[in-house]
């Protein structure tokens, strides 16, 4: 079964699916995290990370000092590199499902998280992603894996698709079980 990245433009809905696959599959105990918009009325302030148990830190924010930007957005790579490695922790148990939200330009700072995806990619666990339109080389790399289908979000297709990915998914694992 190909893992599965879900692209489209932004706020199209990526998260959404993926957070509610995530509560459709919450049998299978996924592990991994979402990103979030930190905002203050209509302003957008910067991002947040949440893992699917709940512990939540800033990525990304107007005003963050650091040497990595993406456009008026400061990173912090620490918390990335945390969030990462906690995921990277959760591995471990073989869990069936791994869900993350991004996998975008502001993460891929991060050697960790990058190596994270990787290691997902090749463990046992089945791959749910989103993923930029358009990236850098290594989401580029990411998008044309053989074993990756990429699957475009649009306000068509959004509402439809978590039942969709969710009953998939199901199969696909189930049938990883029994082989």
């Amino acid at each position: 079964m190909d893992h599965l990245l879900l692209t489209g433009y932004p706020g199209c809905g990526k998260t959404t699916v993926v957070c509610r696959v995530a509560e459709l599959l919450s049998t299978l105990q996924p592990v991994g995290f979402y990103t979030r918009e930190m905002r203050d009325g209509g302003t957008r302030l910067g991002f947040t990370l949440t893992t699917l148990d709940g512990a939540e830190c800033i990525m990304a924010r107007k005003g963050l000092k650091s040497k990595y930007r993406v456009g008026k957005y400061g990173v912090d790579v620490g918390a990335v590199d945390r969030v990462a490695a906690d995921v990277r922790s959760k591995l471990a148990s073989s869990p069936a499902l791994v869900i993350i939200d991004e996998i975008g330009k502001m993460e891929c700072f991060s050697k960790e998280f990058r190596s994270l995806v990787l290691e997902v990619l090749d463990s046992s666990a089945f791959l749910l992603a989103t993923v930029a339109a358009r990236g850098n080389k290594f989401i580029e790399y990411i998008k044309s894996l053989p074993k990756v289908r990429v699957i475009e979000v649009s306000t068509k297709n959004r509402d439809d698709l978590p039942q969709k990915l969710a009953a998939e998914i199901r199969a696909g694992i189930q049938t990883e079980r029994t082989r």
